[in-house]
């Protein structure tokens, strides 16, 4: 297919619409951080091991850029975007095409933070009725994870906060528990660790802003680490 020209697989997402695993990827292209294009995966025969199918064709990406990513709504209905998220797509039920034309996201930054919901990397989901956006950007010298809230998927997306700081490159989830967390890999000097996967612990505040959680699971801590900050710390049990 068009993707074998390229040596690189960029930015890989695993998402469930409608029961069923979709990976969503980008190429990397030939000149370095060029994209070389998007691409979304279904399971054919709705189990995890496949076999995958390109829904919407195998002779050319479905968008060009690079770190696509997908959400289903309440309602059932799938989104696309890509890059710094400020294009949305709404998809056809088979994810086989966009259905109608782009939306074009609103996005209002407050005095004093972030100036925008960052250049790459876009991150959309929902979480306690709120719609959140957001994408990587390098804030006071982080590569974080920067993110706006919204009443509607289209915005206006307000709060535009430094959501995890160092926190770029991931995306949020929630678990079975109902605990949300946003995976981690750090990419700068400010960052406890560089370029290492880990995830970390988020909560959200009464106005919807996203706050990393104040009591972290020791599992996801260096051994000897407080577990809580904003409230007394709770010392982790030492790792043999």
């Amino acid at each position: 297919t068009w993707e074998k020209q390229y040596r690189w697989v960029w930015a890989p997402e695993v998402h469930v619409v409608d029961h069923k695993l979709v990976f969503t990827y980008s190429m990397l292209g030939p000149a370095g951080n060029n994209g070389g294009g998007t691409v979304i995966l279904v399971t054919k025969t709705g189990k995890p091991e496949g076999p995958y199918v390109n829904p919407v064709t195998a002779d050319k990406p479905l968008t060009g850029g690079i770190d696509a990513t997908i959400f289903q709504d309440d309602d059932g209905t799938t989104y696309f975007t890509n890059g710094a998220g400020g294009t949305l797509h709404k998809m056809k039920p088979d994810l086989s095409a966009f259905d109608g034309p782009p939306i074009q996201v609103k996005a209002v930054p407050d005095a004093g933070g972030p100036t925008r919901l960052g250049h790459e990397g876009a991150s959309l989901f929902k979480a306690n009725g709120k719609y959140y956006l957001g994408a990587a950007d390098t804030y006071q010298g982080r590569y974080s994870s920067i993110c706006g809230v919204a009443d509607t998927i289209a915005g206006p997306y307000v709060h535009i906060q430094e959501a995890v700081p160092c926190g770029a490159g991931g995306n949020y989830f929630r678990d079975n528990a109902g605990n949300w967390w946003c995976t981690y890999f750090g990419n700068d000097d400010q960052s406890p660790w560089r370029e290492k996967p880990g995830i970390v612990k988020v909560a959200f505040g009464a106005d919807g802003r996203i706050l990393v959680a104040d009591e972290q699971p020791a599992f996801v801590l260096q051994a000897g680490a407080p577990t809580r900050w904003r409230r007394p710390a709770i010392p982790t049990p030492s790792r043999s």
